[in-house]
C-alpha cells in the first residue's frame, strides 16, 4: 500500500543531497540505505543487510543494496 513517502533529491555544486519523507505509519517497516526506522530509535540495527543479517562495515553494507 502506498504510504505517501516522499525523496527529494537536489543536485548542488559540492554534490548531491537525497531527503527522505515519510509518514508516522512507515515506523517499523523500513530499512535498506536509509537505515531502519523503529521507535524508539536504534541505531544498532541501522546496517541491516538484505538478508537480515547485521553488519558494522559500511562499505558492505552500501555494497549489499546495489
Amino acid at each position: 500500500m502506498p504510504s505517501a513517502t516522499t525523496v527529494v533529491a537536489e543536485v548542488n555544486h559540492w554534490g548531491i543531497d537525497v531527503h527522505a519523507y515519510a509518514p508516522a505509519a512507515d515506523v517499523g517497516h523500513t530499512l535498506g540505505l536509509c537505515g531502519t526506522w523503529d521507535d524508539p530509535p536504534n541505531t544498532g540495527n541501522d546496517f541491516t543487510l538484505p538478508d537480515g543479517s547485521l553488519t558494522t562495515d559500511a562499505i558492505t553494507f552500501g555494497n549489499s543494496w546495489r
